[in-house]
């Protein structure tokens, strides 16, 4: 019976050395019991973030809450419409309950013909929509932001586990709920987030910005050599 050939050798693509612990055994052990320890005492779990957690329920809530506003903003204006000095009491609502006025051509003719609803509602939702964008960049409420402790602490961990750029593709879906912040955990800043679907992911795109990182790397040792 013939010899099966023997298999050819497969290239391997450059990688990075493997990372280890920079100190010691004692070290490492002596730091996860720390950990545990400070964990258990406020009854959560070792990896439990809770200060992250708070930041993040604070963040979801106030936009959960910017949105439930509308509704019954409106309501009240549709009951009001009819009334005296409808479009300053109006306009004096939005400013007090969404933080930004109404355009004034839907308020002017309230008084002669029903106010259209519709139109004022889709006006609404995409001014908040469009103040909560803003609010996240300005404000940075998760800590994200470029040049931030959360991080720079961050990058540099990234970097000393021996990873030279971090890619997230996340769906529609993934993007709305906050995947990068509230599932990974991850400053904003620290990952290139691709709005593509799963059938139309860019793979030729992918390997080639991971083609020019590793250029990278080897000819001027950035971002870690």
């Amino acid at each position: 019976m013939p010899r099966r050939p023997a298999p050819a050798p497969r290239p391997q693509a450059p990688s990075s050395p493997r990372r280890r612990w920079p100190g010691s055994a004692e070290e490492f052990r002596a730091r996860l019991a720390d950990v545990r320890s400070s964990s258990s005492a406020n009854g959560l779990h070792p990896l439990t973030d809770a200060s992250a957690n708070a930041a993040l329920w604070a963040y979801d809530s106030r936009v959960k809450e910017s949105f439930d506003r509308l509704v019954p903003l409106l309501k009240r204006l549709s009951s009001l419409q009819h009334e005296e000095g409808f479009e300053a009491r109006a306009q004096e609502l939005a400013r007090a309950e969404l933080g930004f006025t109404l355009p004034p051509q839907l308020l002017e003719t309230a008084w002669v013909t029903q106010l259209d609803m519709r139109t004022l509602f889709a006006w609404c939702l995409f001014e908040t929509y469009e103040q909560t964008s803003a609010s996240f960049f300005e404000d940075d409420p998760l800590g994200g932001r470029p040049g931030g402790p959360a991080t720079e602490a961050f990058d540099t961990f990234l970097l000393d586990c021996g990873f030279h750029l971090l890619d997230i593709t996340p769906c529609a879906d993934g993007r709305l709920a906050h995947a990068v912040a509230s599932a990974l955990r991850i400053p904003y800043s620290s990952v290139r987030r691709r709005p593509h679907a799963g059938a139309l992911f860019d793979v030729e795109n992918t390997v080639n910005r991971w083609v020019k990182t590793e250029h990278r790397r080897y000819r001027e040792a950035l971002p870690n050599p």
